[in-house]
């Protein structure tokens, strides 16, 4: 909660009276000071009498609720418990909880006894009742324990380390870090040497204060976290615990351990912080002199100075526009050619790289983030304009929200990150960890990760060499054709050449009949190549508002990886069509009212038992079909398989796999990078790049499957096509109402079990997305209304067939074959020397082979060249 002088700062206008303050309304073009506002203790009280509102005032200045507690308004607010904390004993059983409650205050309770009065019980909303006391009914103190007790023994019995925090958040916040962590009950100040008792066996007991500021009033005794882990240590080493088995560990640039572990904190950095920490008799004797007499005078550590400070100072002005130049400026010297800091691709968002247990992440900044970050990177300084005199700050509130609400344009973009050599946009290969602004990709590769050099023109034994090791551990999974392997291989080079693809990429989904095919274990091969971890297993996108919330977090985070593992019955959601098929995602930030735009970068997969998909989502699926042909293929013998350790293979031949996956895509762009000789709507440049890098490789069989999967899977339009089928046999072209196709309808398409009237309705309003679509060879057709009933009426018509494309003719010239879209290649010989398609015409003067490029379905080996006088120039690459 702000104190008065804080608040008045976010004003202007300020005059401070007798009793209250007054300053021009920041909600409202006031010219006389119309704001008042005092202190009274429990907050400020503020008023605007030109008729504002509290709502409106706090919005202006920045502020909520929770930041300035007025008392008119500490009703069901007030009395709102926020959190509870559970005190047991050893054995768990309940002694006591904490209740935390709205604002910030804290008070203990009870479960009810028989022995209490009816009239100090209380019942919370669950019906459970309480006293709100620590004293028994016989009036006798309840035992005080230590926070997570059982924990904490188990913990110091087996010799593991224990961390001591102040408050129960900050212990929850620990514990759920992975480390075993508690706290005293009632705050700072309550420590009582019996809680030293159970961690005297501890192998290490960290202490972690709260860096609570210097007194701000002579008669104020300061650093109340400090003062309590003073209390901590002298505790422990009464209770006989040798000095060097205890830690104090102050968590740099943030309060307590909540907020550094908010601000990006990690099981693997707490532990290299404790090993930096000094004993807790060392922190003492650098401390004692601060708590004790001397603490009145507010020193602390002295303030670094620029001579031993290695951060770029920003003196504080007035005027913002300026000092956002400097903030700027010195946030982008203080990172130089390492940049730390990043924007988001519509510069929306700032964003930072967190590395975790599970791999680097992209994390976005809030307020909090912001100003710890700010704190590391910049030296804030106030001049006194009186005596000159320098003091350090904290970095400003306006600062910090400036420069989330505008992140500067100097800062990078940044779209993703991968922790293994990729492809760029410019074609060049990214080896070198770090930022890449060209394609604004951070590689952050795995500690003790590399690979070796990748052949500049490999030969043909370099590319079978480099296919057969990239096929080796698919060799135990039991593809059903060579179509499946494909594009299995597709799925595992994918994240190395994503860059290359200028548009969205369609879902691998891997089916098989029964559950233990290997479907999820595939996926995590895919991934353990690509990122070194395993895939982040992930459940259907639901279809509603929660699938674009879920989709929005997972595009935040620029996962390159999206799973959905175990899919039930139907692939479906129109979230998930519209990602599918989307190269930007846009919606709101959750909790927040402005728009973000974020790119579409990841490698799509699923898993699922025999899953069928509704029609818009079978085009947006290729499939990886798994079928070992036995009823228990979980249950097959270990010695049945040729790396019985997958994962384990493939992590330890990370290096080797990702250099035989860059080695094919340095043969394909060596081969002038060839389209694949099929298509997929929606998704041409993936299919012309990955089937043009598994035709160079010799990997057969891309999207040679869709027909079939398409009339396996799309039960929808299987449907449409047989009640279709159904009605032409029994009306032909005649015009028929909804009454007329019910009875034909309803053994193909899903009425529901409703009244007659509610199927008719169903069919109506399913014929309406027919209207107009060619289906099993005819054209549904709305035929006017009936004149007499007003209902719709609807006929069949044969569907027209497109003319084909006319013989050019042998004297056709260049312009005239490409305007009439013939499917031949121009080329200066009369045959493809690969597939022996002949060429429709013979030119003179243009690029010979073997310079290889798609001009059309009919052959992927030449390229169409553009009308010109001078010799024919390539239309992709433009060489002369």
């Amino acid at each position: 909660m702000l104190r008065i002088d804080e608040f008045a700062t976010r004003l202007k206008g300020v005059r401070k009276g007798a009793r209250d303050w007054s300053a021009l309304c920041p909600a409202h073009d006031d010219h006389n000071p119309s704001l008042t506002f005092r202190a009274d203790g429990r907050g400020i009280r503020f008023h605007c009498h030109a008729g504002c509102t509290r709502a409106e005032v706090l919005a202006a200045m920045g502020l909520e609720e929770k930041d300035v507690f007025e008392p008119d308004d500490r009703g069901s607010r007030r009395s709102s418990i926020e959190a509870t904390y559970d005190y047991v004993d050893e054995a768990g059983r309940l002694l006591y909880q904490t209740v935390r409650r709205f604002p910030k205050k804290f008070c203990q309770r009870r479960p009810a006894t028989p022995m209490d009065p009816p009239d100090r019980i209380a019942r919370d909303p669950d019906g459970r009742e309480w006293v709100y006391s620590l004293k028994g009914p016989d009036g006798k103190p309840v035992r005080r324990v230590l926070y997570r007790l059982p924990e904490v023994v188990a913990a110091a019995g087996d010799g593991r380390m224990v961390f001591v925090v102040e408050g129960e958040k900050d212990a929850d916040a620990m514990a759920a870090l992975g480390v075993v962590a508690t706290t005293s009950p009632q705050g700072a100040g309550k420590w009582e040497d019996v809680f030293a008792a159970p961690l005297a066996t501890a192998a290490r007991i960290v202490v972690c204060p709260d860096n609570d500021p210097p007194p701000s009033k002579p008669k104020d005794r300061g650093f109340p976290g400090q003062r309590h882990a003073a209390d901590i240590v002298r505790s422990l080493l009464r209770a006989g615990v040798a000095p060097d088995r205890i830690r104090v560990l102050e968590f740099p640039g943030v309060k307590d351990a909540s907020d550094w572990i908010a601000a990006g904190g990690t099981k693997d950095a707490l532990r290299d912080l404790v090993g930096d920490a000094p004993t807790g008799p060392e922190w003492l004797a650098a401390w004692e002199p601060r708590l004790g007499s001397g603490a009145s005078n507010g020193s602390m550590a002295p303030v670094a100075s620029p001579d031993d400070d290695p951060r770029p100072t920003v003196v504080l002005v007035g005027d913002l526009a300026v000092l956002m130049d400097l903030v700027v400026r010195a946030l982008v010297d203080s990172s130089g050619d390492r940049p730390e800091v990043f924007r988001s691709a519509d510069g929306s968002l700032l964003l930072v790289v967190r590395r975790g247990d599970s791999g680097p992440t992209i994390r976005t900044l809030g307020d909090d983030s912001v100003r710890i970050l700010l704190a590391r990177l910049i030296r804030f300084v106030r001049i006194d304009p009186r005596t000159g005199a320098e003091s350090a700050v904290s970095p400003p509130e306006h600062v910090v929200k400036s420069l989330r609400a505008e992140p500067p344009p100097e800062l990078p973009t940044l779209v993703r990150i991968v922790t293994a050599p990729v492809v760029g946009r410019d074609g060049a290969f990214l080896t070198t960890p770090g930022y890449h602004p060209g394609s604004m990709t951070f590689y952050a590769p795995e500690e003790g990760f590399s690979v070796a050099p990748v052949p500049d023109d490999p030969t043909p034994g370099d590319v079978a060499a480099a296919r057969e090791l990239l096929l080796s551990p698919l060799c135990d999974f039991s593809f059903t054709t060579a179509s499946e392997r494909a594009h299995a291989v597709a799925a595992m080079l994918l994240l190395f050449v994503r860059e290359l693809i200028r548009g969205p990429t369609p879902m691998h989904l891997v089916t098989k009949p029964t559950a233990g095919s290997g479907g999820s274990l595939l996926c995590d091969v895919f991934s353990l190549v690509g990122t070194g971890q395993t895939a982040p297993v992930g459940t259907e996108i639901p279809n509603d508002e929660e699938g674009r919330k879920r989709l929005t977090s997972i595009f935040l985070a620029a996962e390159p990886i999206v799973l959905l593992d175990n899919i039930h019955d139907v692939v479906q959601g129109s979230a998930l069509a519209a990602a599918l098929t989307s190269e930007w995602w846009s919606d709101r930030i959750l909790r927040e009212s402005r728009m973000v735009r974020l790119p579409v970068r990841c490698l799509w997969l699923g898993t699922g038992n025999n899953p069928s998909a509704k029609h818009e989502m079978v085009r947006r699926i290729v499939r990886i079909r798994l079928d070992t042909g036995l009823e228990r293929p979980a249950d097959r013998p270990r010695e049945s398989f040729r790396f019985p350790d997958l994962k384990g293979w493939v992590r330890e031949h990370r290096g080797d796999l990702v250099h035989a996956a860059l080695t094919l895509v340095r043969a394909w762009q060596r081969a002038g990078s060839p389209s694949g000789a099929r298509n997929l709507g929606s998704y041409e440049a993936w299919a012309a790049v990955m089937g043009g890098i598994l035709d160079v490789a010799g990997i057969p069989g891309f999207l040679a499957n869709l027909d079939e999967f398409r009339g396996e899977t799309d039960s929808e339009e299987e449907a449409n096509r047989s009640f279709v089928t159904a009605w032409h046999d029994k009306f032909g072209d005649a015009v028929v109402g909804v009454s007329d196709l019910l009875p034909v309808a309803s053994n193909d398409l899903n009425l529901g079990d409703g009244t007659e009237r509610s199927q008719k309705t169903r069919l109506g309003r399913h014929l309406g997305r027919l209207r107009d679509r060619v289906v099993a060879g005819y054209r549904v057709s709305r035929a006017g209304k009936d004149g007499r009933a007003g209902t719709i009426r609807w006929r069949l018509e044969d569907a027209p067939v497109p003319p084909p494309a006319p013989d050019p003719g042998p004297d056709a010239d260049v312009a005239d074959v490409r305007r009439r879209g013939d499917p031949g290649c121009l080329h200066d010989a009369t045959e493809c020397t690969d597939c022996g398609i002949e060429y429709v015409a013979d030119v003179a003067d243009v690029i010979p082979m073997p310079h290889v490029r798609s001009c059309a379905p009919t052959c992927a080996h030449a390229p169409v060249y553009e009308e010109t006088t001078r010799p024919h120039v390539c239309d992709v690459c433009e060489p002369d």
